[in-house]
């Protein structure tokens, strides 16, 4: 899909990874769908109506953040593992959003636009693992519903996973239906 590795201050928005163009049909990518590999200070998606990103139907996990310089990046408005609509499953195989020892990250948060829609992941919505994943902020999602809040298209492992991690907040989430 898309890697950023080792880059800073980079903008990923409005792309679909892993569907055909009509966002309808599974094409995947044979890893993560967008990697943040020792990346500062990017933007995946973005809080503007279609400045968010589809992730859906990758051979991994949807999103991945890992390494200790992936500090400050911004996931917002994306929708991760349903289709165009919101309303249909189109799995990674993987989690939806996974952070590995990684610090300092936001995955939505408070700004209208910015809270993504994690669903019909194949293991987890959004998994926070390892001992140097700190001070990360998972805000504002749906997280198992669709965009509507009131259908249940759930992740099919748990909504949010926090492993071998300390000091990370989870807050005004709607988790439900994984």
């Amino acid at each position: 899909g898309i890697q950023l590795d080792g880059n800073e201050t980079n903008v990923v928005q409005a792309n679909y990874v892993g569907t055909d163009s009509s966002g309808t049909v599974r094409l995947g990518n044979g890893v993560s769908g967008i990697s943040v590999l020792q990346s500062a200070e990017n933007v995946v998606g973005g809080t503007a109506s279609g400045e968010g990103n589809l992730v859906s139907a990758n051979d991994d996990t949807g999103i991945y953040i890992a390494g200790a310089g992936s500090v400050a990046n911004r996931v917002e408005g994306n929708w991760v593992g349903v289709d165009v609509n919101g309303t249909a499953t189109l799995s990674n195989v993987n989690n939806g959003i996974l952070i590995f020892e990684a610090a300092g990250n936001l995955v939505g948060g408070p700004t209208a636009g910015a809270g993504n829609l994690v669903s019909g992941n194949g293991k987890a919505g959004v998994y926070l693992l390892g001992s140097t994943t700190f001070d990360n902020l998972v805000q504002g999602n749906q997280i198992g519903t669709g965009p509507s809040g009131s259908l249940a298209v759930g992740n099919f492992g748990d909504g949010v996973v926090l492993n071998q991690c300390a000091l990370n907040t989870i807050a005004d989430n709607l988790i439900s239906a994984n």
